[in-house]
Order: C-alpha cells, then sequence, then structure tokens
C-alpha cells in the first residue's frame, strides 16, 4: 500500500491548522492509503452528526438535510428526551420532547444513536463505578431499541475526549462489549487524526472513528470546504470525514443563539455538493468496507 508523500502530509496539515484554527504544531496521525485501482481522485464522505437530540436539530437541521436528499447522524442523551429544558453550565437548550419525532428521523434513514444516557460530559466515564458506567453505556442502547424498535451498534461518549475527559481501558472495553464502533471526538489541542480510511485494513482503525468539531463562522466553512477539496484530489482511498455540530438556530430566531447557523449549514450543504462529496449517514459509510 503505498504511502502519503511528505509534501502532501505537509499540505493537508496546513488545511487541517485552517481549518480548525489550531495556534500549534502537533503530530497528526499517519494513515496508510489503499489504491481505489483507477483515477487519482480518492471517495471523500462527509457524515453530519448533530450532537445532544436538542429540538432544532429537529425542527431546522432535519428538515434541511431532507431538502437537500442528505442523511445524518443524530447522537441522544436518552434520559433528556421528553425533558422541557436542559441545562448545563451556561448551556441551555430544549431537547426532542417526544419519541415519534425521533421514529420520523430513523424512518428518513438517520442513524440515531447512543451519547450517554444522561450525557457526562462533566463527569468522565473513569470515574464511574462498574454499575454506573453500564447504565450509561447499554441503558441508551435498550432505550433507543424499546422506544424506535433498531439496535445500534455504535457509541458516540459525551464530551471531548481529550486528557481533561479522557475515556481508558475499562470505559472503551466495556463499550465494545456492546457495541461495534466507538466515535472519538478530537479536542482542539490534542493529537487525534482528522479522516477515517475504511480500508486500512486493521481492525482497530476501522472500529475507533474520529470527529471533529465545527465552527460557526463563514472563514471556518471556506477552510473547511478547501480541505475536502485538497483531501479528495491528494489521496487516495475511501475517506469519511466526521464533523458534528450541537444546536442550528435560524437567524430570525431571538433565543440565545449556541450552536451553527440554518444559513451556514446551507451554504456548508451546497459547497460539498458543488464538488461531488457525499453527505451520508453511518451505515452507509460503514458498508464502503
Amino acid at each position: 500500500m503505498p504511502k502519503l508523500e511528505f509534501a502532501t502530509k505537509i499540505f493537508l496539515y496546513k488545511c487541517l491548522a485552517r481549518t480548525l484554527q489550531f495556534h500549534s504544531l502537533f503530530l497528526i496521525q499517519t494513515i496508510r492509503y489503499r489504491s481505489l485501482g483507477t483515477g487519482t481522485e480518492s471517495s471523500v464522505y462527509i457524515i453530519f452528526r448533530f450532537d445532544d437530540a436538542s429540538i432544532d436539530q429537529y425542527e431546522i437541521a432535519f428538515p434541511l438535510l431532507e431538502d437537500f436528499q442528505c442523511k445524518a447522524v443524530l447522537a441522544v442523551p436518552t434520559a433528556y428526551i421528553g425533558k422541557r429544558v436542559v441545562k448545563e453550565g451556561n448551556r441551555v437548550y430544549r431537547p426532542i420532547d417526544e419519541w415519534s419525532k425521533l421514529k420520523e428521523i430513523v424512518d428518513a434513514g438517520w442513524d440515531v444513536l447512543p451519547h450517554g444516557r444522561h450525557h457526562l460530559s462533566r463527569g468522565p466515564y473513569m470515574f464511574l463505578s462498574e454499575k454506573e458506567l453500564l447504565n450509561e453505556v447499554t441503558g441508551p442502547k435498550i432505550d433507543i431499541l424499546e422506544n424506535l424498535g433498531v439496535s445500534p451498534n455504535t457509541f458516540i461518549p459525551p464530551g471531548l475526549t481529550t486528557h481533561h475527559n479522557p475515556l481508558g481501558m475499562r470505559e472503551i472495553k466495556a463499550i465494545f462489549r456492546h457495541y461495534n464502533t466507538l466515535i472519538m471526538n478530537s479536542g482542539y489541542n490534542y493529537p487525534t487524526p482528522i479522516f477515517n480510511d475504511l480500508k486500512t485494513g486493521r481492525k482497530e482503525a476501522s472500529r475507533i472513528l474520529w470527529s471533529i468539531p465545527s465552527t460557526d463562522t463563514d472563514k471556518w466553512i471556506r477552510n473547511f470546504l478547501s480541505f475536502t477539496a485538497k483531501l479528495k484530489h491528494c489521496c487516495k482511498g475511501r475517506l469519511v470525514v466526521i464533523v458534528f455540530f450541537h444546536e442550528v438556530y435560524d437567524l430570525s430566531d431571538k433565543r440565545t443563539r449556541y450552536g451553527f447557523s440554518k444559513s451556514r449549514l446551507q451554504y456548508l450543504i451546497k459547497g460539498l455538493q458543488e464538488q461531488e462529496i457525499p453527505i451520508t449517514s453511518l451505515s452507509e459509510a460503514l458498508t464502503l468496507r
């Protein structure tokens, strides 16, 4: 399997640094790529991941992506479904209030995946007892199966999985006893991969996937679209970039804005479609292996 040329690695790093607005140089994991056999372009796929199942993701993001015939991933802390308000530090949001709305999303081909039961992003899993850990890992899978009739095989732990909120081997083993795939979050000061090669042939690489945070600015979108265009033409392989969002707000909304604007999300989707880069669900991406 051919390795990336040194100049290509440096170029992709610079694109990444601009995209995520990093201020320091740090290690990027080297990944090998399989040739597609013909042509020089890679097959790049984008997965939009919406965290925490806020009501605006159902009211704004879901119909917007449906208009573009795109699918996505919804990461759900299942104990919050039906609550009026969720407060986490300075952040306040309304969660999706009915399981029937999540059923609509599932029926449209989206992946509804466990995001813990209580979204313990400020209480790392490493400090949970065995019983508490089991509740946070298996509880949401049971909730989703009972209410939506699907059994998810991917787990998305809440919070940035950095040195401030780590997952130890005990937690990872507990997750893999009940799930096939784990999606980890890249942090801003943490050396993690920014895209996933689904054809590495390495079992651990295909079971742990990485996602990057979005930033609600026009500059971030321009840099991200530039990065995906270069990734498509510089590398060989079947590559998946997972981008995660939180709330999606409308410019006419007078509430406190936290998350990503509808207009920018629309612009991002159009930009990726112009590059002929599919926006897909995780379940569809995993069939690429």
